[in-house]
């Protein structure tokens, strides 16, 4: 999408910085999603379920 105009240092800079925070929004999130898999793997050996079996239980 074309952009007619002029964008001061400032909006730039903004944007940048928006731009990291998003990217440490993102790092942030995948290393819970991976804690939260660890503790569900975690979970799940304790229990004595495996994810990858059909459950015999109706």
């Amino acid at each position: 999408m074309p952009y007619y105009g002029t964008v001061s240092r400032e909006e730039i800079e903004a944007a940048k910085q928006a731009y990291e925070r998003a990217q440490q929004a993102l790092v942030h999130t995948s290393d819970a999603l991976r804690r939260s898999r660890e503790i569900l793997a975690q979970s799940f050996k304790i229990l004595g379920i495996n994810p990858g079996q059909e459950s015999t239980q109706e």
